[in-house]
């Protein structure tokens, strides 16, 4: 089975945890799958590169087995997800933060291909003659993007980066 095929490893937890109602029955299974084999996996990786060091204050022992312990009412209430850490942190948090929604770690590239890198972006655009990707749309997608902000970020990026690993790799390309 493929390292991301986890459909075995959530049908047994799942069923470890069927005595449970639907609502925890979840959120233990992502908590046994996700938690030690994706999110956590990548904090360690991400800041042991770095050498920085992460807490996971929500973690301590104590907190998770009462957080654990709690009715699923408690959890999610009207499709509303963590609804008493939210009523516990109502008028300590400011509201704009505490329901804002969930975002990620985002890559500003968007900003970077717009200020900081679009020059360098031009000029990897300008010199590429691969017959790969086409510098004169690349560099009119580009253009856009700082002048627009086009939806073109993503490729934007992925075509810099196959610049540049062209220019690196070029002597290795066979033709």
């Amino acid at each position: 089975m493929p390292e991301d095929d986890w459909s075995g490893d959530y049908i047994e937890a799942a069923n470890e945890f069927a005595h449970l109602d639907r609502v925890q029955q979840l959120l233990y299974t992502d908590m046994a799958i996700l938690l030690p084999c994706r999110y956590l996996e990548k904090v360690d990786k991400a800041t042991m590169r770095c050498s920085v060091e992460a807490r996971v204050p929500f973690l301590d022992n104590d907190l998770a087995e009462f957080a654990l312990s709690l009715p699923a009412d408690l959890k999610v209430r009207r499709g509303k997800k963590k609804f008493i850490l939210k009523k516990a942190l109502d008028g300590l948090v400011p509201s704009s933060v505490l329901n804002a929604p969930k975002r990620g770690f985002d890559v500003p590239v968007r900003q970077w291909l717009t200020d900081g890198l679009y020059d360098f972006a031009r000029n990897q655009f300008a010199a590429h003659d691969m017959g790969i990707l086409n510098s004169d749309r690349l560099l009119a997608l580009l253009d856009s993007h700082r002048d627009e902000g086009s939806g073109s970020t993503a490729l934007l990026w992925k075509c810099l980066i196959l610049a540049q690993w062209i220019k690196t790799y070029q002597s290795k390309i066979i033709r």
